[in-house]
């Protein structure tokens, strides 16, 4: 099945049924955490969807434990309507322990 969402993912990289369902069904219910993240990763080469940003970051976060990995994909969305995504890459990058590129992050937003 993975392998199919891959396909369709490839053949039509601005379909988001396709992310939707990698998320959900292959993070949460089969531990498929990078796998997923890489097909989301591809996917954020064609699309500015703030989802895929912030499914990946949530996944190296939650799941794999990398927060400034995280941190620095929660900083990629460009438009300032979505500071929430902004504002969890800042918490990421606290935890990470990184505060300088977390001040940094925070100076991006003035």
């Amino acid at each position: 099945m993975y392998n199919t969402l891959v396909t369709a993912v490839k053949l039509d990289p601005y379909n988001m049924d396709a992310y939707y369902f990698a998320q959900s069904a292959f993070t949460w219910e089969v531990g498929r955490v990078k796998e997923v993240n890489s097909v989301l990763e591809y996917g954020m080469k064609y699309r500015t969807w703030i989802g895929s940003c912030f499914f990946v970051g949530f996944n190296e976060a939650y799941f794999l434990k990398n927060y400034a990995k995280a941190a620095n994909i929660c900083k990629r969305p460009l438009n300032s309507r979505q500071q929430f995504v902004y504002s969890t890459g800042f918490t990421l990058f606290l935890r990470s322990r990184t505060k300088r590129s977390g001040v940094g992050l925070s100076r991006d937003n003035d």
